[in-house]
């Protein structure tokens, strides 16, 4: 993540390059200010040229990953193949009585020690059959395992190359708009001076402190059962309810990431707040969860503001796209459904109850 390193900073570095502006380009400044909206349209350009750019990598990924499972499958058919012989001829031997002539031997045995002789070597012919016939289906589910792999892997796929397809064309639409707001610019070449200044500094020092962040909300959400105990957590039968206060979820993150120390996460009535100085730069979010399963709580972005400015909302679905902030109660409570949540001033409360479906 090198190569998107810092994106956070484009804001600070962008107050000053306007000053620049009017110094070295005083006819541009004064005739055509670089305004929020615009800037919002610009960076939302480049943050779909990334988006385009991970997704020709997934789909570069995923090809590789096709190919390697077809040819496992296709190892895996043919070692199907040569161990079905011997287990058809096994279970021929069975159909058609052969096996039963051992039982006759044993019933026939001249004496005890026959007998044994004759039972051991049954012990051996039985246990080779029943090891022949597990090693096939064994092999047999994991070809089907890896046919069941490899269909997912086209699914994600073809999901990404739709996306794509449709995100290229919005980019198209953008860049339109964007060239024709862009066209009253007497001079080209102060033009490209500006958005070459702007792309440099936004793609050395912007996104990568949103990573840094959400990276760190992510890895911390993964631990949040940890939080949990008899204060918290209130069960009677098979019912159960969880409440995780504005003081208890920044106490807990603040322990696990000192990223969290001049951040504060709140509760509201339906939706979560975040807000605070990261890298000497007023970061915001607003958020919310939804019931996306009996077994999850969603988390959906609403906005991002960086020292004033609201990120496009190409910014929020790549955040949304790499992280993870859903909760996940059965990582705390095994075998529980959400029955109802909600999240109002200082708190959200989950209320569970235990599934009977196996």
């Amino acid at each position: 993540m090198s190569h998107l390193k810092q994106r956070w900073d484009l804001l600070l570095f962008l107050i000053s390059l306007l000053f620049l502006l009017q110094w070295a380009f005083p006819s541009v400044a004064a005739d055509d200010p670089f305004t929020s909206p615009e800037l919002k349209e610009h960076i939302s350009i480049e943050d779909l040229k990334f988006q385009l750019q991970q997704m020709e990598k997934k789909e570069r990924t995923l090809g590789q990953k096709i190919a390697g499972v077809e040819e496992q499958i296709k190892v895996q058919e043919i070692n199907r193949l040569s161990q079905k012989e011997h287990v058809d001829q096994i279970l021929i031997a069975y159909y058609t009585g052969e096996r039963d002539d051992l039982l006759q031997l044993l019933f026939e045995a001249d004496g005890l020690k026959e007998a044994i002789a004759i039972w051991e070597y049954m012990q051996v012919v039985f246990e080779y059959d029943m090891h022949q016939l597990l090693r096939y289906q064994d092999t047999y589910d994991k070809l089907c395992e890896s046919k069941q792999e490899l269909q997912y892997f086209q699914q994600d796929l073809q999901a990404i190359h739709d996306h794509y397809q449709a995100q290229e064309r919005l980019l198209a639409e953008l860049a339109s708009i964007y060239a024709d707001k862009w066209e009253h610019w007497t001079t080209t070449k102060r033009k490209e001076v500006l958005m070459e200044q702007l792309l440099i500094h936004w793609n050395a020092s912007g996104i990568q402190s949103f990573h840094q962040f959400f990276q760190a909300l992510a890895s911390s959400m993964e631990q949040l059962p940890e939080m949990f105990n008899e204060s918290n957590l209130k069960h009677s039968l098979l019912n159960y309810e969880l409440t995780i206060t504005d003081q208890e979820l920044n106490d807990f993150l603040k322990k696990k990431n000192p990223l969290f120390q001049n951040l504060s996460f709140r509760f509201q009535a339906g939706e979560l707040i975040v807000h605070g100085t990261y890298q000497e730069s007023v970061l915001s979010m607003r958020g919310y969860y939804h019931l996306d399963s009996p077994s999850e709580l969603q988390f959906t972005i609403n906005e991002m503001i960086y020292d004033g400015y609201y990120l496009p909302s190409t910014s929020i679905e790549e955040m949304a796209q790499f992280y993870d902030l859903g909760f996940y109660p059965q990582q705390i409570v095994p075998n529980v459904e959400i029955t109802q949540f909600s999240m109002e001033q200082g708190k959200m409360v989950v209320q569970l109850s235990l599934s009977l479906k196996k």
